[in-house]
């Protein structure tokens, strides 16, 4: 008879391990799971040497962005930077409206554990709604951590943004 023994599942596919007791072997299926789609929206717009993220998020924010961009945050962590700098890019407004509400949650929580860790924001996008919000949050979020410094950018101040998280641009 065979059964299930064990279900892995990775940030993308998901696998589950069967065992045939007559044969002693072990088969590896893909499980296909319908009912979630693991795309992301999220992209990095450019990659730096030092402690920098440049991210681009289009359509919506969804748990593999969420997923995505903690890993990459780990990752210049587990390069020895005590703060990383972080730049959001946001081409289209609509991308709140399409926002996937536990994504948003998690990505909140997330924000929150990690809120000592972040040095320099940038934001780049095209409003005066997240213009005047970054304006505020910097303020009162600086009073808290120190090391952070959010600055709003237009879509057409992207370089100086770049420069702003990372002023020696020194891409990989």
């Amino acid at each position: 008879m065979t059964r299930i023994t064990r279900i892995c599942a990775d940030s993308f596919l998901r696998y589950a391990y069967f065992a045939n007791k007559k044969s002693a072997q072990i088969r590896v299926i893909r499980v296909i799971c319908v009912q979630k789609t693991f795309t992301t929206m999220l992209t990095q717009i450019k990659q730096f040497k030092g402690n920098a993220l440049a991210l681009e998020l289009t359509d919506s924010w969804t748990i593999a962005d969420q997923q995505f961009m903690a890993q990459l945050f780990d990752e210049k962590l587990n390069e020895g930077y005590q703060h990383i700098n972080l730049l959001f890019k946001v081409n289209d407004m609509s991308v709140f409206k399409h926002m996937d509400l536990k994504a948003f949650m998690e990505g909140e929580i997330w924000a929150c554990k990690h809120f000592l860790q972040i040095g320099k924001c940038a934001v780049v996008a095209h409003s005066n709604f997240v213009k005047e919000v970054v304006k505020l949050e910097g303020k009162a979020l600086h009073l808290i951590n120190k090391a952070l410094e959010e600055r709003y950018f237009e879509i057409e101040e992207l370089e100086e943004a770049m420069k702003f998280i990372c002023p020696k641009v020194d891409s990989e």
